[in-house]
């Protein structure tokens, strides 16, 4: 049992995760690169690059985070400081976020467009105490907003509109950037007819001074750079789906408006009255010099550059900040001055910079991803963020991109690069960072290990991946106290520091075709679960590699990597390029082994033996090898995946719920199933070993939503569509395990049942429906009677989980429950009246931004009382039962 004292409890997140949107302009740095925001579904995430961590997750959007976008702090060396940010979203909204006493609060709400807001932009007058800001949406409008500083209190007034510009179809406008000049606002716009057009306000609002042609494909990013010292000329960045950059440089005074060269070839052409000569070809090189006024100035715009280099459409471009040359002066190798980064769908990210002798540019760094992992398509948004090498180093500045599959790709330069090192050095000898994120869809399913060491969590993205506490090891404890600085600083002083950022991804065992719905652990054996997919008919059961079972041992200590099956393990495993199936390594050459090594229920063997021309196509891009500290994304890719052992058959439709007994040896699922469709509502089961088919238990008429076995695994529960509860009962004869139906209630509740779970006795039982009820259930006798002993008060929305805790906190019993809304909550019950009331809840920017799907206490005795959560906002967390 855990024991607490009697006093107030509060749920606190001590871990937050999800990936980045697929969006270029969704992710941003901070002043001082202390921290990124990014858009995960609805949320604002808010993470420290340098510990890898995810320190907030902001909730108020009601649909996809399209843009987020930091308001410039005063003091850029104050972790503190980084205190506002803007977001736009599909729910056709802005926000305008504060923080204050370490909690993110929606300062202002910004409506106005008929459309999901796609890009936001927004610069500061700090003399004037002047923000102006833009906002684009797929309406075709363009917005801009004004914020005037308050002169008493040093804040500024709410966001308000003062101008709106609407453009034909054939003209929407997809990017946008803003600056101040000395002259003036200036706007970029970037077109979907590959033009950008550059406004201009000289106070009476924006107008258009010249178009920008050269492109010919969509303008997917720009970016306005201005040099605070020099102020002229003004240096304007455009990215195109056209894999080019071009450079446009703005200055004072006037230009020729335009030159001119022609070159036409010219063949002979025979018709019927002779030889006459004909254009075959003509070439037109076109520099023009645009001439405009802004507020009484003189200003010519010219073409300055184009940068060729990278091999599919340029997603973004980042201006160098100047902030980076106070952290790390001599950044990277290169001069001082322009500095450009971009990111490509050809999976790379490039830095460009003009030689100091003749100025023409190149690219000066390229990092990326030269093969082709699973998932990842390319890189979006790009930017510049401060990293660590250690406690004792001074941090360095490093580039990250955010990828297809929702992960950031970080590189940076070696610690040691000083002025002094000759240039060819510095260039090439860059390291991957790594990076917080997670899953960038709906999670549907979470389960912990066994002994409570590490759990798994199940996505649409297609991917399960592997949490685990990160505790051993040198640099495991200067990230925890990496983690624990930055913590006193910016998180709410109602969260206990020391628990807060210890969990990361250690493994990502499966990268499959289909979205993920279930998964459960195998209890009885060690490192081994069961999964369904979405769209797939057929359960898959994995086992650890030896691998794995050496990277626990390293990043979690000895006692999370006990194994009893060790002689069994296969070393490693691999992805064919055009399979579903994680095949099995056996040795360091890589080696396939035969099929009798696999198991197959159900169905027939798979021939594994591999041709010795296609052998390549099973060899991991890295060789195989145990991981000794947190995983970068291309070892998650590479090196973490684990073999898949057997296969179960029998569905006719894709799966919905799978559940393992906790000995170990009985699988059973279920598959979605319409009322057309009865046949397919019973509950499969599959026993070990072999993993044979052991029949059919019916008793439901819908889809069973959801399975779980008594704790002496003597009966099993299921929780149906059809609003229905069935007990089955277990025997056991010479031809193997049997389940019988024992108790049967029809109309349990008024709308679907979504969840149940077991107390730790297996007398009683809760079950959580669409009616916005809980209810607790007696088994009395055999089982074959159950009486409703209580029903929890009536909740605001749907209750979608539940999870008993498997032990008493301070001798109650203990039920966490989430809802529709995204709420999680945590009930007792009095152990003499029975009687259940609300413990805690989760409040604020800690509870979900949609509805929760699944919930699981950690299975451990300690007295730290754990619960993790996941849901439709592609978040994964866990949360602590803390004393107030």
């Amino acid at each position: 049992d855990c024991l607490l004292p009697e006093m107030g409890y509060k749920l606190a997140s001590v871990f937050l995760a999800g990936g980045c949107n697929r969006v270029p302009a969704c992710a941003d740095v901070s002043e001082g690169g202390w921290f990124i925001a990014y858009g995960c579904g609805p949320l604002v995430m808010v993470s420290s690059p340098q510990t890898s961590t995810c320190l907030a997750a902001i909730r108020g959007h009601q649909d996809r985070v399209n843009c987020v976008r930091w308001i410039s702090a005063r003091d850029c060396n104050d972790p503190a400081a980084a205190a506002e940010l803007v977001s736009s979203s599909s729910d056709k909204t802005l926000k305008h976020w504060k923080k204050k006493d370490g909690e993110w609060k929606c300062g202002q709400t910004l409506a106005g467009h008929d459309g999901s807001v796609t890009t936001f932009c927004m610069t500061s007058v700090k003399d004037k105490g002047l923000r102006l800001a833009a906002s684009l949406a797929t309406d075709a409008t363009l917005i801009v907003w004004r914020s005037q500083e308050k002169t008493a209190s040093g804040d500024f007034d709410d966001w308000v509109r003062v101008q709106d510009i609407s453009y034909p179809p054939k003209k929407i406008p997809v990017s946008i950037d803003m600056v101040h000049s000395p002259s003036g606002f200036m706007l970029a716009v970037g077109h979907v007819d590959s033009t950008v057009r550059l406004l201009g306000d000289d106070g009476q609002g924006f107008q258009e001074l010249c178009t920008f042609k050269g492109h010919e494909d969509w303008i997917t990013a720009l970016a306005f750079h201005i040099d605070h010292g020099k102020q002229f000329p003004l240096h304007l960045a455009t990215a195109s789906a056209d894999s080019n950059i071009r450079i446009w440089a703005i200055d004072k005074g006037k230009d020729p408006e335009a030159f001119e060269m022609r070159q036409e070839e010219t063949t002979e052409v025979k018709d019927a009255d002779g030889v006459v000569r004909r254009p075959k070809q003509a070439l037109n090189l076109t520099v023009k010099h645009h001439n405009f006024s802004l507020a009484g100035q003189t200003l010519h715009a010219k073409l300055d550059a184009v940068l060729f280099g990278h091999e599919d459409r340029v997603h973004s471009v980042r201006w160098k900040p100047r902030w980076v040359e106070e952290v790390a002066p001599c950044w990277g190798g290169l001069p001082d001055g322009l500095v450009l980064l971009s990111s490509s769908m050809d999976k790379s990210m490039c830095v460009w910079a003009p030689d100091p002798q003749d100025d023409v540019w190149t690219s000066q760094v390229r990092v990326g991803d030269i093969g082709g992992q699973p998932g990842q398509l390319g890189y979006y948004g790009c930017l510049f963020a401060r990293f660590s090498w250690g406690a004792d180093v001074p941090p360095v500045v490093g580039i990250s991109a955010h990828g297809h599959n929702g992960a950031f790709f970080s590189w940076c330069p070696p610690s040691s690069i000083s002025s002094q090192q000759d240039d060819s050095a510095l260039l090439g000898a860059w390291t991957p960072k790594v990076m917080a994120a997670g899953h960038y869809n709906v999670v549907e399913d979470i389960a912990w290990e066994p002994r409570g060491h590490y759990f798994l969590s199940a996505s649409r993205d297609q991917t399960t991946r592997l949490w685990a506490e990160w505790q051993e090891g040198e640099e495991a404890k200067e990230r925890l106290g990496l983690i624990a600085s930055v913590a006193e600083k910016v998180l709410p002083p109602t969260i206990r520091r020391e628990n807060f950022g210890r969990f990361i991804e250690i493994a990502r065992p499966q990268v499959h075709g289909f979205g993920m719905k279930c998964v459960a652990f195998i209890g009885g054996r060690c490192h081994c679960y069961v999964c369904g997919a979405d769209d797939e008919k057929v359960l898959r059961l994995f086992n650890a590699p030896k691998t794995f079972v050496e990277s626990v041992a390293n990043l979690c200590g000895p006692q999370a990597a006990v194994d009893h099956d060790e002689q069994t393990r296969v070393l490693s495993a691999s992805l064919p390029a055009l399979g579903l199936s994680n095949k099995p390594v056996a040795s360091d050459s890589g080696s396939t082994p035969d099929a009798s090594s696999l198991t197959l229920a159900g169905g027939e063997a798979e021939d594994m033996n591999v041709p010795e021309e296609q052998e390549e196509e099973f060899m991991p891009v890295q060789k195989a090898r145990a991981i000794s500290s947190a995983p970068t994304e291309e070892e998650l890719l590479q090196l973490t995946l684990w073999p898949e052992d057997a296969k179960l058959y029998g569905h006719g439709n894709p799966s919905y719920a799978v559940a393992a007994s906790n000995q170990g040896c009985i699988i059973a699922a279920t598959c979605r199933a319409a009322e057309s469709q009865q046949g397919q509502s019973g509950i499969r089961l599959w026993e070990a070993p072999g993993w044979k088919p052991r029949g059919v238990l019916n008793g439901h008429k819908l889809t069973v939503t959801q399975l779980r076995f008594s704790p002496d695994d003597s009966l099993l529960l299921s929780v149906s569509r059809d609003r229905s509860i069935c007990i089955f009962a277990r025997s056991t004869s010479e031809l193997g395990t049997s389940f019988s139906l024992r108790a049967k209630l029809e109309k349990a509740h008024e709308r679907i049942v979504w969840a149940c779970s077991w107390d730790r006795s297996g007398r009683y039982f809760a079950t959580g429906s669409r009616d916005k009820t809980v209810k607790v259930w007696e088994l009395c006798g055999d089982g074959s009677q159950v009486n409703l002993v209580a029903q929890l008060p009536k909740f605001d929305s749907a209750v979608t989980a539940l999870d008993w805790a498997p032990y008493s906190v301070s001798e109650r019993s203990c039920i966490a429950i989430g809802t529709e809304e995204g709420e999680v909550s945590v009930w007792t019950s009095d152990p003499v009246n029975k009687e259940w009331e609300k413990l805690t809840s989760l409040q604020g920017e800690f509870a979900h931004a949609g509805a929760v799907h699944a919930l699981r206490w950690r299975p451990t005795n300690a007295t730290s009382v754990q619960l993790a959560t996941c849901g439709e906002d592609h978040s994964v967390r866990v949360h602590e039962l803390q004393q107030e």
